[in-house]
């Protein structure tokens, strides 16, 4: 909640005075929340250390897990599927796929309990709620990095650029920043939207992996998106929010020019995402304390 600083005798006092309407002034909301960032960071660390990311072990999960996915996802393609076109640089669309969209579930997961689960933090503390899915996406975020390099090795040692026919390292590469920084603004929405649908909803969190694993098979990572070019499966790409963001993402590492219709679809959701997500959660935060 916004607060002031009022000065007496005895020093700063801060007074939180709740917000009337439906949603605070968000520009004193946005200093509020930068002036306690410290607390997403510290909640982030206390997660992640909790998770045991912070150890070798549990880094070397962090890897292993969408590795060992990608694997069993890799041999399911090649028994059902009757396109043979399953060579390294297939593995390396499967891979980056895999990494980015288990990022994507992690902030699901994480972003729809980061309220629940700190009811006692709520009912004692004043702060901008906002900043809790925040840390949850921030986790999902540091999780993030670590398959980045293993994305890289990959990529590096048995890709071959002839097979490709262009260059495995070029100046397209540098579309992946943007495309993650989009990865993030979008996670950090979809963790602030199920974070709030989470208080009034308590089951919701229980189909989440049936979401995610509907979302795995409609998404372009056990497929190439032009295995769908017309035929009638492809409307998916019209209403799947996540699309054209894994779509960038891995053409972007695989050093592939950039396709606009994907930018624009990436942009879109992120943006329709993000800001219903950040609305949506600061207008219901001051019943919270009271649901929780």
């Amino acid at each position: 909640m916004p607060e002031n600083l009022t000065r007496d005798k005895q020093g700063p006092t801060r007074v939180h005075r709740p917000f009337k309407a439906g949603l605070p002034n968000l520009i004193e909301y946005s200093k509020d929340m930068w002036t306690r960032r410290e607390l997403a960071y510290e909640l982030a660390r206390a997660q992640l250390r909790a998770q045991q990311s912070t150890t070798l072990f549990g880094q070397l999960w962090l890897v292993l897990n969408p590795l060992i996915q990608a694997g069993i996802y890799y041999m399911l393609v090649i028994i059902l599927s009757t396109n043979h076109k399953h060579g390294p640089d297939f593995v390396a669309h499967l891979l980056a796929g895999m990494f980015a969209y288990h990022t994507v579930t992690s902030a699901m997961g994480m972003g729809a309990a980061s309220v629940v689960s700190l009811g006692k933090l709520i009912a004692n503390r004043s702060f901008p709620r906002l900043l809790l899915p925040f840390s949850a996406a921030l986790v999902a975020m540091k999780r993030f990095w670590p398959t980045l390099i293993i994305y890289a090795i990959y990529w590096l040692v048995f890709v071959d650029s002839a097979e490709l026919g262009y260059k495995k390292i070029g100046w397209n590469m540098l579309w992946a920043i943007p495309a993650i920084l989009l990865l993030a603004i979008f996670i950090f929405g979809l963790a602030a939207l199920l974070a709030t649908l989470q208080v009034y909803f308590r089951d919701m969190r229980s189909f989440l992996p049936f979401i995610s694993r509907i979302g795995l098979y409609i998404s372009p990572i056990l497929w190439m998106p032009e295995d769908v070019k017309g035929k009638a499966f492809a409307v998916i790409e019209n209403y799947n929010p996540v699309y054209g963001l894994l779509c960038i993402f891995e053409e972007s590492v695989a050093n592939k020019p950039p396709t606009p219709a994907y930018w624009y679809a990436a942009m879109f959701w992120t943006a329709l995402l993000f800001i219903s997500g950040v609305l949506i959660f600061v207008s219901r935060e001051r019943e919270f304390s009271v649901r929780i």
